[in-house]
């Protein structure tokens, strides 16, 4: 019988226990409870980067403060031994990893009370982008304003703790519906089921090009535009000379007057074509051998575990159907 398991996230239930055993050592080491499931069989250890996990800036107090992360109740003794006992019964397990477990890095998720949607928030649709050189330029300026503070982002301990898992030969496949590649940082490599925003390619001939050229693309053609953007500080509230204002989550307002007319975009160096961030929008469809990829390790599997997603999109839900 397939076993799904839905888990908001797993930082708390590590963080919880992590004051017993500071490297998380021995899996069945951090459970002390009398009704404890019995042992995962498989040693390893977990790290936690000693600039994450000892910081005098406390990262994770600041985000709260700034409501990034959702509210919620620490894992109980009985969240965790359910989660162990989870990943000990599995041995053809897919984990899925959604928006949620990412709020803890510094990027907003979607749907929780504090979430983008909260606060008016509409993401651009496929259709909008392709159609519209205003909606185009609009995206474009505001992801370019926000993409230092959104690049600078380090994976949590949720993903350092996936990465270890996998090592261990504990996952047989990790799909995930982030474009944010903390993934990748914390040592994983996932199927990327909506793409990302670290590559960016042609919507005619299919050319690519890493973020990173991109921005400075961005930045050639748009000198006097982006020396402001990069002398903006993010922690204060705006920047009344250039019509800025700083959201809460680091996300960037843009008074229109200011990209609709001299904001300059790349175009495809091969063709001339429209370049797109390598992201499936919503409106658009994730492409057919990626689905298939997803679908068939779903349909293989002996455990699904999801955490961070409410499952609301329809590509992440099917997995689940």
């Amino acid at each position: 019988m397939l076993k799904v398991f839905m888990f908001p996230c797993i930082a708390d239930t590590i963080a919880s226990t992590r004051k017993n055993d500071k490297h998380f050592g021995r899996i069945g080491r951090v459970i002390t409870s009398v009704d404890t499931v019995r042992f995962v069989q498989t040693a390893f250890r977990i790290s936690f980067p000693r600039a994450a996990s000892e910081s005098k800036e406390k990262p994770s107090s600041n985000l709260r403060n700034r409501k990034v992360i959702p509210e919620s109740d620490p894992p109980s003794i009985k969240d965790i031994n359910h989660l162990y006992q989870f990943f000990d019964r599995s041995s053809k397990l897919v984990v899925l990893t959604g928006a949620g477990i990412s709020t803890e890095c510094g990027i907003p998720d979607y749907r929780s009370p504090n979430g983008a949607y909260s606060t008016g928030f509409k993401p651009i649709t496929h259709q909008e982008f392709m159609r519209s050189v205003r909606a185009r330029r609009r995206y474009w300026a505001r992801s370019f304003a926000g993409w230092r503070k959104f690049s600078a982002s380090q994976p949590g301990a949720a993903h350092i703790a996936l990465a270890s898992l996998e090592k261990a030969g504990r996952i047989n496949l990790m799909i995930t519906q982030n474009v944010d590649r903390l993934h990748h940082r914390a040592g994983s490599n996932p199927l990327e089921l909506h793409g990302t925003v670290y590559i960016v390619a042609c919507t005619d001939c299919g050319f690519s090009i890493s973020r990173s050229a991109f921005q400075d693309q961005v930045k050639n053609l748009n000198e006097k535009w982006a020396a402001a953007i990069e002398s903006l500080d993010y922690d204060s509230v705006s920047d009344k000379s250039f019509g800025m204002k700083i959201r809460p989550d680091g996300d960037i307002e843009i008074d229109e007057k200011f990209w609709e007319e001299d904001f300059q975009i790349p175009t495809c160096p091969r063709c001339n074509g429209v370049l797109k961030p390598d992201v499936v929008f919503f409106g658009d469809n994730v492409p057919k051998d990626r689905a298939d990829t997803a679908m068939e390790a779903a349909k293989d599997c002996d455990a699904f575990l999801v955490l961070g997603s409410s499952l609301m999109t329809m590509s992440a839900f099917r997995l689940i159907k």
